[in-house]
């Protein structure tokens, strides 16, 4: 019995994993079967680029996650004011 909450914690890691392959495979299928554009999937890849490169620039994991957040944030807050604007003049 002392073992359940490691038991339980690697069974749902390994789920986890299962979850994040099945994605990654079904949204390759989507983009090569033409039912997503590619575009939408960049989008996804973004924050995964941001972090990455803030982890090529030795930032620890926590900082990086936090500053990907916050530039997420900004790219958002920058493309809401770039749709208002053009908005404005169409």
């Amino acid at each position: 019995m002392e073992n359940a909450p490691f038991i339980g914690i690697v069974g749902a890691l390994a789920l986890l994993g299962l979850a994040i392959l099945l994605l990654l495979a079904f949204g390759i299928r989507n983009l090569l079967y033409g039912k997503v554009r590619l575009v939408a999937m960049g989008t996804i890849v973004i924050p995964v680029l941001i972090f990455g490169l803030l982890r090529l620039l030795n930032y620890p994991n926590d900082y990086a996650a936090i500053l990907t957040a916050l530039i997420m944030f900004g790219l958002g807050m920058l493309a809401l004011l770039l749709t208002g604007i053009r908005g404005l003049f169409s």
